[in-house]
């Protein structure tokens, strides 16, 4: 029993001697009560209330005091990472980082941070729709480029939003950017240099016009047409509008060949004149097509005035306008009609686009005389 108490006296002395002695052992290099302080400065003034971590721990985050100062402390050695950021009511931020190796308290004096980056202005041409996008120059010396982004709201980051525009040309700060018809965007711009952001602006937004998607579609001098593909006889009638001063008139030539049509007085419209336009239409959008028109003389009633537009070889929309009410002598068995001057008349419809592609307007016409004035294309609001 003695021996026994013994031997356990031993071991136990052993063990009490082993933890001792790890204990005791405290290298240098596990030290964990080093500081690090500095002063944070941007544009040659100290930065106050910015966020400054080790690491991206909390234990390591201070607060810079009026003086752009700060202090943290108990940090272990090797190496780390320090963060510093600061934020501003416009939404403005700026930030950076560095490697810091530690074996002593490191007093990193005066740290710049880049200068802020705003968006200065947004103006929009509002007969295109063009936005161009000012913001100010970074003077930051590890400058790597500019992204600006866009959104259809306020939450922009580089996550959320689209990209619009990179650019490594420091004093590239100027973008013009081609919207969409009546629609709201938000613009922000971020600066970056090798490792990541330097900052990020401000986040300002514009409205873009209901523009008229039917480029020319006022018809008030030749300049108009030349954003159509025309046949047949179509030209501007500068003597006969409803509105400015010109319209666009598509006029048929009359034959009088005898088509044996019994007791009429045989005419038929030779050709089919014919106006395209290209359209930009966006997929699960309402859009109105409006437009004043009049007709006169001879017309073959089944089809004398139609539209529609075509997406992926697939027409969409189409249109045929007539009313039998329209003034004039039905020549007799047949589908003609001699229109007397219907006045300027009034159109519009609403339709659904089910796709980006392009489209393409078509206007054809199979009367003697069709005017077609302030034919607008517009996004239902």
């Amino acid at each position: 029993m003695k021996t026994s108490i013994i031997s356990f006296i031993v071991v136990l002395s052993l063990l009490m001697s082993g933890c001792k002695k790890e204990t005791d052992t405290d290298p240098g290099d596990n030290k964990t009560d080093f500081t690090v302080s500095g002063i944070l400065k941007t544009n040659g003034k100290p930065i106050e209330n910015a966020i400054v971590d080790i690491d991206g721990l909390e234990q390591y985050k201070v607060t810079t005091n009026s003086e752009g100062y700060f202090l943290i402390e108990d940090v272990f050695a090797g190496n780390h990472t320090l963060n510093t950021k600061q934020s501003y009511n416009n939404g403005v931020y700026i930030q950076k980082s560095y490697s810091i190796a530690l074996q002593k308290n490191l007093n990193l004096e005066s740290l710049l941070l880049p200068n802020p980056v705003s968006i200065k202005s947004i103006t929009l041409d509002s007969t295109t729709n063009i936005a161009t996008i000012i913001w100010n120059k970074s003077l930051a010396d590890d400058f790597r480029e500019y992204k600006l982004y866009s959104h259809s709201s306020t939450g922009l980051d580089e996550t959320t939003g689209t990209l619009e525009h990179v650019t490594i040309d420091v004093n590239d700060t100027i973008k013009t950017i081609q919207l969409k018809n009546s629609t709201q965007n938000y613009f922000r711009v971020f600066v970056l240099n090798e490792t990541g952001q330097l900052g990020g602006s401000n986040i300002m937004d514009v409205v873009s016009v209901n523009m008229n998607l039917a480029a020319g579609g006022a018809f008030d001098d030749a300049n108009d047409l030349a954003y159509w593909d025309l046949s047949g006889d179509v030209f501007i009638d500068n003597d006969i509008f409803h509105d400015g001063t010109g319209s666009v008139l598509l006029k048929s030539t009359i034959d009088t060949v005898d088509n044996n049509i019994i007791g009429s007085v045989d005419r038929w419209p030779v050709s089919t004149n014919e106006m395209s336009l290209n359209i930009d239409l966006e997929a699960d959008k309402d859009y109105t097509i409006s437009f004043w028109y009049k007709l006169s003389g001879f017309g073959y009633m089944m089809y004398p005035f139609k539209f529609y537009y075509y997406q992926n070889n697939e027409n969409k929309l189409e249109t045929t306008i007539y009313d039998y009410n329209w003034p004039g002598t039905w020549i007799p068995q047949s589908p003609f009609k001699i229109l007397d001057d219907t006045g300027w008349l009034y159109y519009s419809k609403t339709f659904n686009s089910d796709s980006d592609a392009d489209a393409v307007f078509h206007i054809e016409c199979q009367m003697e005389n069709a005017w077609i004035d302030n034919l607008e294309i517009k996004v239902v609001e």
